[in-house]
Protein backbone atom coordinates (compact mmCIF):
# COMPACT_ATOMS: atom_id res chain seq x y z
CA UNK A 1 0.00 0.00 0.00
CA UNK A 2 2.31 2.35 0.62
CA UNK A 3 4.59 1.64 -2.05
CA UNK A 4 1.82 2.21 -4.45
CA UNK A 5 1.28 5.42 -2.61
CA UNK A 6 4.42 6.58 -3.34
CA UNK A 7 4.66 5.31 -7.09
CA UNK A 8 1.53 7.57 -7.29
CA UNK A 9 3.25 10.62 -5.58
CA UNK A 10 6.24 10.63 -7.70
CA UNK A 11 4.04 10.17 -11.16
CA UNK A 12 1.41 13.03 -9.96
CA UNK A 13 4.67 15.28 -8.97
CA UNK A 14 6.36 14.94 -12.62
CA UNK A 15 2.90 15.56 -14.51
CA UNK A 16 2.64 18.67 -12.73
CA UNK A 17 5.87 19.85 -12.81
CA UNK A 18 5.88 19.52 -16.58
CA UNK A 19 2.94 21.47 -16.89
CA UNK A 20 4.79 24.07 -15.05
CA UNK A 21 7.50 24.11 -17.16
CA UNK A 22 5.59 23.86 -20.63
CA UNK A 23 3.94 27.32 -19.08
CA UNK A 24 6.92 29.26 -18.44
CA UNK A 25 8.77 28.21 -21.08
CA UNK A 26 5.91 29.29 -23.06
CA UNK A 27 5.50 32.86 -21.46
CA UNK A 28 9.17 33.78 -21.76
CA UNK A 29 9.23 33.36 -25.02
CA UNK A 30 8.92 36.49 -27.37
CA UNK A 31 6.38 36.63 -29.75
CA UNK A 32 7.67 38.56 -33.48
CA UNK A 33 4.97 40.81 -34.80
CA UNK A 34 7.94 41.90 -37.47
CA UNK A 35 10.53 40.09 -38.78
CA UNK A 36 12.41 41.51 -41.41
CA UNK A 37 15.97 41.56 -42.23
CA UNK A 38 16.70 45.13 -41.05
CA UNK A 39 14.80 44.94 -38.11
CA UNK A 40 12.57 42.67 -35.58
CA UNK A 41 10.28 43.88 -33.36
CA UNK A 42 8.69 41.78 -30.61
CA UNK A 43 6.54 41.63 -27.68
CA UNK A 44 6.48 40.02 -24.44
CA UNK A 45 3.37 38.31 -24.08
CA UNK A 46 -0.23 37.69 -25.78
CA UNK A 47 -1.90 40.66 -24.60
CA UNK A 48 0.85 42.65 -26.46
CA UNK A 49 0.40 40.29 -29.34
CA UNK A 50 -3.45 41.04 -29.30
CA UNK A 51 -2.85 44.59 -28.97
CA UNK A 52 -1.37 45.21 -32.57
CA UNK A 53 -3.91 44.66 -35.37
CA UNK A 54 -0.58 45.11 -37.52
CA UNK A 55 2.82 46.03 -37.53
CA UNK A 56 4.97 45.92 -40.66
CA UNK A 57 8.13 47.01 -41.90
CA UNK A 58 8.08 48.92 -45.13
CA UNK A 59 12.11 49.20 -46.49
CA UNK A 60 11.64 51.27 -49.39
CA UNK A 61 10.08 53.81 -47.27
CA UNK A 62 11.90 53.28 -44.54
CA UNK A 63 8.87 53.16 -42.00
CA UNK A 64 7.47 51.25 -40.03
CA UNK A 65 4.10 50.52 -39.38
CA UNK A 66 1.47 49.77 -36.49
CA UNK A 67 -1.94 49.87 -36.12
CA UNK A 68 -3.80 49.19 -32.50
CA UNK A 69 -6.64 48.06 -31.36
CA UNK A 70 -7.26 51.55 -28.82
CA UNK A 71 -6.03 54.95 -28.76
CA UNK A 72 -2.14 55.72 -28.15
CA UNK A 73 -1.14 58.37 -26.79
CA UNK A 74 2.48 58.89 -26.35
CA UNK A 75 5.38 56.10 -27.39
CA UNK A 76 8.23 56.31 -24.89
CA UNK A 77 11.19 54.81 -26.75
CA UNK A 78 14.37 53.48 -24.37
CA UNK A 79 17.60 52.42 -25.77
CA UNK A 80 19.20 49.41 -23.96
CA UNK A 81 16.39 49.59 -21.55
CA UNK A 82 17.53 52.21 -19.41
CA UNK A 83 17.80 55.31 -21.47
CA UNK A 84 15.55 57.71 -22.42
CA UNK A 85 15.79 58.34 -26.50
CA UNK A 86 12.49 60.28 -27.33
CA UNK A 87 8.74 60.83 -26.28
CA UNK A 88 6.49 60.35 -29.23
CA UNK A 89 3.14 62.36 -28.70
CA UNK A 90 0.64 60.11 -31.80
CA UNK A 91 -2.41 60.50 -30.44
CA UNK A 92 -4.05 57.85 -32.66
CA UNK A 93 -4.60 54.11 -33.61
CA UNK A 94 -2.25 54.36 -36.89
CA UNK A 95 1.02 54.74 -36.11
CA UNK A 96 4.21 55.55 -38.57
CA UNK A 97 7.61 55.54 -37.63
CA UNK A 98 10.63 56.56 -39.31
CA UNK A 99 13.61 53.87 -39.24
CA UNK A 100 15.40 56.50 -39.61
CA UNK A 101 15.13 57.53 -36.04
CA UNK A 102 16.85 54.54 -34.93
CA UNK A 103 20.77 53.53 -35.02
CA UNK A 104 21.79 49.92 -34.80
CA UNK A 105 20.83 48.57 -31.66
CA UNK A 106 18.19 47.63 -29.25
CA UNK A 107 15.51 49.61 -27.98
CA UNK A 108 11.86 49.20 -25.93
CA UNK A 109 8.74 51.24 -27.48
CA UNK A 110 6.59 51.52 -24.79
CA UNK A 111 3.09 52.63 -26.08
CA UNK A 112 0.71 54.33 -23.79
CA UNK A 113 -3.15 54.60 -24.03
CA UNK A 114 -4.87 57.69 -24.08
CA UNK A 115 -7.78 57.49 -22.45
CA UNK A 116 -6.42 54.43 -19.41
CA UNK A 117 -2.70 53.55 -17.38
CA UNK A 118 -2.14 50.94 -19.44
CA UNK A 119 1.09 50.75 -21.23
CA UNK A 120 1.90 47.74 -24.14
CA UNK A 121 5.97 47.32 -24.31
CA UNK A 122 7.48 46.00 -27.77
CA UNK A 123 11.26 45.41 -28.28
CA UNK A 124 12.98 46.52 -31.38
CA UNK A 125 16.05 45.59 -32.68
CA UNK A 126 18.05 47.43 -35.65
CA UNK A 127 20.51 45.62 -37.48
Amino acid sequence: MHRSLSILTIILTITLFGFTTKKNSNNSEKKKIINHAELVVTVEDDDGYNFFEEAKYEPLKGDILFKTTDKVEQITVLQNDEKLVYILPVKTKKIIIGKSLFDKGEYDLIFSLAHSNRSYNTQIKVF
